[in-house]
């Protein structure tokens, strides 16, 4: 009872400890999955900056624009027109076009389905930290002082000094019983 109020705080800042835990445990567990969505938005970003860069081929093969890549390499003949040359680049276009297509349902399915994940992820997250709950009963108590004990060494003094008290107090009738005189 003398440190009723240190017990009680203690607990209640091991259950604010528990509840985070709980809370920490679940937002991994969602930033796991909202690295998934991002994962596969960068890989529609890239598809598509590639796609972006075919149609670029293609438009300056049709006007006979000369391009050269970052290797020094001539990407378009440089002559004007639709002709066998520019139908490739189309054809490796409407290839990149179909990929990115595919690939973006495929990814829109997936998000889908990581988003509901994370929907349920989260109301776990809530009814455990809600249901979780602690009472106050002996052993709880005993492992609040045995934490408090550790943490400050005056907590064991006093304990023990306390218990010597009450040893003391227990044993004086006996003691006065038997050095007072006999009658």
């Amino acid at each position: 009872l003398y440190f009723d109020g240190s017990v009680q705080d203690k607990i209640e800042a091991n259950v604010v400890l528990e509840k985070q835990q709980i809370q920490s445990l679940y937002d991994s567990r969602i930033q796991k999955v909202e690295n998934q969505i991002s994962q596969l938005d960068s890989m529609i970003i890239a598809k598509t900056k590639q796609r972006d860069k075919q149609a670029l081929i293609v438009a300056s093969e049709i006007d006979g624009e000369v391009i050269q890549s970052v290797q020094g390499e001539v990407l378009t003949t440089g002559l004007s027109g639709k002709g066998p040359s520019a139908e490739n680049k189309i054809n490796q276009l409407a290839q990149l076009q179909k990929e990115l297509n595919e690939q973006s349902e495929t990814t829109k399915n997936l998000k889908k389905k990581y988003f509901e994940d994370i929907n349920q992820l989260k109301t776990k997250q809530d009814s455990s930290i809600a249901a979780f709950s602690v009472s106050a009963d002996y052993l709880r108590r005993e492992l609040a002082l045995d934490q408090l004990k550790s943490e400050k060494t005056i907590v064991g003094i006093t304990q023990w000094f306390l218990i010597c008290l009450f040893i003391l107090v227990d044993i004086l009738p006996v003691i006065f019983k038997t050095f007072a005189p006999f009658g």
